[in-house]
């Protein structure tokens, strides 16, 4: 049996029995430990990490407020009777929130991208009338302007000037409550924008359930997500500028969403989490291009960024081309 998924004595849990314990990856746990010193797990005779029942129950209230959209940053130091005491706030006002729309039917409009006309594989709720899917913005406009619906779902791989234009246009011409933003990422100044707009904001990839959850519950408590400041020192290497043309893209939008359409006529799931990743790539690539450089390192810096995570895209949809030719998935 594999060491690391293994669980000691009863106060002695690997990191691998954390992991699926809490639902936070290996690699999160080492991240948070090492960066946010969420815990600080014992080590055996032989290295391994192991952890106690209180780091587990840490680790579970964090990764369920995280999930709610409190930053990892806000929250990691805080005690384990705040950690219990915040989480009962939250349930407490999710609750609130579900009886007070428990009778509620929500008329939705939601400007598809790929998470969306993805999350259409799924059944969606009675309480939701999902009156307008729609991704030509045109059209998404047009149907807005005539159903008038309660809340304006709209999906952005990076929220950038233009999703403001198109926030800013579309409650000039309706009187929706609510509006919930999807994205991949985000820049500082318009996310906070969109905070200070009362504009909800939920991070892809999301699932059908986080997503009614949402919409059902009347609100979020996610923070504008932010991007850590860079304060490289005298002894950091040299950030190079790649030279190398930034691969183009092989796979628009809509050939992953028509692959994982076509993808449910298998058992396979590989090819919907394939799309998830070169879709998420993608939008980091348009993220780290628009980023404000602040002098030429750090040009530099998000070139770099900006380079890897396209090469790291090409080999991904090379393997998204083999599982197309096997499988047929794109006609």
């Amino acid at each position: 049996m594999d060491g690391q998924s293994q669980v000691t004595t009863d106060d002695a849990y690997s990191i691998g029995a954390v992991a699926r314990l809490t639902g936070i990856s290996t690699h999160a746990l080492r991240i948070w430990e090492r960066r946010y010193g969420t815990v600080v797990a014992r080590r055996t005779e032989t290295g391994r990490r192991i952890y106690s029942r209180r780091d587990v129950e840490k680790l579970s209230l964090l990764k369920l407020l995280v999930d709610h959209g409190f930053s990892i940053g806000q929250i990691a130091n805080l005690s384990l009777d705040d950690l219990r005491e915040r989480h009962g706030e939250v349930a407490e006002q999710l609750s609130t929130m579900q009886e007070r729309n428990s009778e509620l039917v929500l008329r939705v409009a939601a400007l598809a991208g790929f998470s969306i006309n993805r999350l259409r594989r799924h059944p969606v709720p009675d309480k939701i009338d999902l009156a307008v899917v729609e991704s030509d913005y045109s059209r998404f406009r047009a149907d807005v302007k005539r159903v008038q619906p309660d809340v304006i779902v709209l999906e952005f791989p990076v929220v950038d000037a233009d999703a403001l234009r198109r926030i800013a246009d579309l409650r000039s011409i309706t009187e929706a409550r609510r509006f919930v933003v999807l994205f991949n990422f985000a820049h500082p100044q318009e996310a906070a924008e969109l905070a200070a707009a009362k504009v909800e904001l939920l991070r892809s990839p999301v699932t059908m359930e986080s997503l009614v959850g949402l919409l059902l519950a009347g609100g979020t408590m996610a923070q504008p997500p932010r991007r850590p400041a860079l304060s490289p020192s005298d002894s950091d290497p040299v950030l190079r500028v790649l030279e190398e043309d930034i691969p183009p893209r092989r796979f628009a939008e809509a050939d992953l969403s028509a692959i994982v359409k076509r993808q449910s006529d298998i058992a396979c799931e590989c090819p919907a989490h394939l799309a998830d990743l070169i879709q998420s790539l993608a939008a980091f690539e348009v993220y780290s291009e628009q980023c404000e450089s602040r002098d030429e390192k750090d040009a530099a810096l998000h070139r770099y960024l900006q380079g890897t995570a396209a090469r790291a895209r090409a080999l991904m949809e090379e393997a998204m081309d083999t599982l197309v030719v096997e499988d047929r998935l794109l006609d």
